[in-house]
Order: C-alpha cells, then sequence, then structure tokens
C-alpha cells in the first residue's frame, strides 16, 4: 500500500482524535470547578476539642456533597465519551453544549441548598429535576452526533479515495480498483439522499480490500457499544440519584446502599454489553 496515502488518512484520524477542542476544554474547565465550589460550600463546624458529636454534623452536607458529586461526575463522563466516539460538533451542538454548561454553574446552587434545607420535598424534586435536564440535554447532543455521523461520509470518501491511489500499483488489482473507484463516485454522488447513500455506502466498503473492511467494522462496533453504555449510564445513573435523594429524605445513611447498588448494576450492565458486542463481532468476523 501506498505509504503517502496511508499517512494522510492516519494523520487525519490522529489529528481528529487528539486534538482537544475548546469547547470540549471549557466543559471540563467547568465541571471541575462546580465539583470545587461545592466542596469549598461544606461548613467545618467550631470544635471544642474532639467532640464526635460536632463533627456528625458535617455528615448529611458530606452525603449531598456526594450525591452531587456522582450527578457530575456522570455528567462528565458522558459528554466525554460522547466527544471521544462521535466528535459531537455543529452549531446545535455548542448551543445545547452552552445551554449545559449553564445548569451545570447552577448545580452548587441546588447542592447547597439541599444541604441547608434538608428534608424539603420541593428542594428535593427541583435538584432531582435539573440532573433529569442535563440528561435530556446530553441525549439531544447524542441524537445530534448520531445524525451528524451521517454527514461526515465526505472526510470517508476522502479516505477511501487516498488508500484507492494504492491499488492500481499492484496490476492484479488495476480492475477492482477501477470498481471501487466507481463505487466510491457513485456513493459520493448520492451522498445526500441518506438511505440511498446508506445502502451504496454499505456496498462501496464491502467492495474494499479486507483489512479495510475490518477496520471499518472495528469502528461500528466501537460507536455502537458507546452509544449502548452511554443510554444504559443515562438511565441507571439517574435512577440511581433519585433512589439516593429520595432515601435522603428519610435517612442519609440510606443514600449510601442506594449509591452502591446503583455502581454495581452500571458496572454489570457495561461488562454484560461489551460482552454482547464481542460475541457479536467473533459471529460476523
Amino acid at each position: 500500500m501506498d505509504g503517502a496515502a496511508m499517512s494522510e488518512v492516519v494523520g487525519r484520524h490522529a489529528m481528529g482524535e487528539g486534538g482537544r477542542g475548546r469547547l470540549e476544554a471549557l466543559f471540563d474547565a467547568i465541571i471541575a470547578i462546580a465539583m470545587t465550589m461545592m466542596a469549598l460550600e461544606i461548613t467545618v463546624p467550631h470544635l471544642s476539642g474532639f467532640d464526635l458529636g460536632e463533627l456528625g454534623s458535617l455528615g448529611g452536607e458530606i452525603t449531598v456533597y456526594l450525591i452531587s458529586y456522582v450527578v457530575l461526575a456522570s455528567v462528565w463522563v458522558v459528554h466525554a465519551t460522547l466527544y471521544s466516539s462521535y466528535g459531537a460538533s455543529g452549531m446545535e451542538a455548542m448551543v445545547v453544549n452552552l445551554a449545559l454548561m449553564f445548569v451545570v454553574t447552577i448545580f452548587p446552587i441546588l447542592t447547597r441548598a439541599m444541604s441547608e434545607y434538608p428534608g424539603n420535598v420541593l428542594l428535593a424534586c427541583l435538584y432531582v429535576g435539573t440532573y433529569l435536564l442535563m440528561e435530556v440535554m446530553l441525549l439531544a447532543m447524542i441524537g445530534l452526533a448520531k445524525h451528524r455521523d451521517h454527514g461526515e461520509r465526505r472526510h470517508q470518501f476522502e479516505d477511501i479515495k487516498a488508500l484507492l491511489q494504492a491499488l492500481p500499483a499492484v496490476p492484479a488489482e488495476g480492475s477492482r480498483a477501477a470498481d471501487v473507484a466507481n463505487r466510491a463516485n457513485l456513493a459520493e454522488k448520492y451522498r445526500d439522499d441518506k438511505d440511498v447513500s446508506a445502502h451504496l455506502f454499505h456496498e462501496l466498503i464491502m467492495s474494499l480490500p479486507q483489512p479495510i473492511q475490518d477496520m471499518h467494522r472495528r469502528k461500528q462496533y466501537r460507536q455502537d457499544l458507546s452509544f449502548r453504555r452511554l443510554i444504559g449510564g443515562l438511565v441507571i445513573g439517574f435512577v440511581t440519584v433519585a433512589a439516593s435523594v429520595a432515601a435522603l429524605l428519610v435517612d442519609r445513611f440510606l443514600c449510601y446502599p442506594a449509591l452502591l447498588i446503583g455502581g454495581a448494576a452500571l458496572l454489570m450492565d457495561s461488562a454484560r454489553v461489551g460482552v454482547h458486542y464481542e460475541k457479536r463481532m467473533k459471529e460476523n468476523h
């Protein structure tokens, strides 16, 4: 295979995966600042000697902080996975990102209010509702990313055309290269027609050399796996946080089993999905 063609493709992918967008860096910074603000809001009581009773008054604030930390950590994990798997971009995704950042910046205020007014049902509903709003925004970003993934075929066509330059170098592959080139031109012609383009693009991939087919198949499996884990994480995360806040209204010590069960459920779901996709990949190989 032609080294220059392969270098061009690998270089483009390396820049796409290694380059860290300004919007993503800003989101990381806002999450970190919000987490720090929540920790700094914890009030340390005045201690007259070593009094466990006075230290115990920190328990409620630390429990609320722990739940809020889980909320922001789960939002960050989904956001980071979304960008690494799909590279969400575009004006729509940017608007949703900025709206999500705004909600994240006000979350420390809700955390403080939950600490100061324990047992307030209305405040607890507002807290859970705010988390639900963040998850809806993340779902919107996932939908936008999957929709935009179709539009990114232009770059895939460029990669394929660069790789095609290597095929005519082998005499036996000359006719095959011409066939693949014709398929590429036809698929690119109907790129804006989603249904036709998807069918033609699939045929184009199947006409390429086996290593390229395997590379494309692995990428699709990784994206499908990430999507399934993202949806599972959002559902389990919301149920866990809602159950923890409900437990907090009864007794703060009930929050810890709820968080542990939610964490175990998330790990089990992730492992189950991973095994399922590994099995599917082996069967279709």
